[in-house]
């Protein structure tokens, strides 16, 4: 899903897994947020 102009829409495209997910969150954050990720959550 993805949001439009405010509205949630779905998308077709397959759910993505674990690992895909992980990795995406990863490559986003920077070593202090990956730290406190791996602590609280």
């Amino acid at each position: 899903m993805i949001r439009v102009d405010g509205e949630m829409t779905r998308i077709n495209m397959p759910e993505m897994t674990h690992q895909v997910v992980h990795q995406l969150i990863y490559d986003i954050m920077n070593d202090k947020q990956r730290a406190d990720f791996e602590e609280f959550f």
